[in-house]
């Protein structure tokens, strides 16, 4: 199981870079894009704003997949049991700790709103492929489902992009 989140996470980490995004402003870009989900008797119209340089990963499956250098940006429903953000991040951390190498925790969950609604963030540094890694998760509720918000990078180089991270998680609207 590790090996293919190793593949899957290098992939990611220098994966195809094509854009195919509709600028509307000097500073931002935005994908609109319908999810509508099989699970849910309700469709889920998400935008979300990126701040310049980051590109749409045009080969990847999921909706909203960017790119900016080495680091990158994912939204995606997660299957997890029940709707208590306390619960989910509970479940992730167990899960983060068992799949991947030395992880450490930085700092406890914090909260914080997306497009209004409660979220929760945790970061978190971990061995991937033979590189240091941080990442942070934002999870939150989103018609009833569990959304996360994942961004990854080296861990050298991750927090010079927190200003893009925090302005991401802003822009999304749903």
């Amino acid at each position: 199981m590790k090996e293919y989140m190793h593949i899957d996470l290098v992939k990611l980490i220098i994966g195809d870079r094509k854009t195919n995004t509709n600028q509307v402003d000097d500073n931002s870009e935005v994908e609109d894009v319908d999810v509508s989900r099989s699970s849910s008797s309700q469709e889920t119209k998400i935008t979300v704003s990126m701040p310049d340089g980051w590109e749409k990963n045009e080969s990847s499956v999921l909706e909203h997949q960017y790119m900016k250098g080495t680091s990158s940006f994912m939204l995606k429903s997660e299957p997890f049991e029940g709707t208590d953000l306390y619960d989910i991040v509970d479940q992730a951390k167990e899960i983060y700790s068992d799949t991947f190498d030395n992880v450490t925790y930085i700092g406890s969950t914090k909260d914080i709103e997306i497009n209004g609604n409660p979220a929760k963030t945790i970061v978190f540094t971990a061995d991937i492929a033979g590189l240091e890694m941080k990442y942070m998760y934002a999870y939150t509720i989103i018609n009833g489902e569990v959304y996360v918000a994942t961004f990854g990078d080296l861990a050298s180089t991750f927090d010079s992009l927190q200003s893009d991270y925090d302005a991401i998680l802003a822009s999304i609207e749903y």
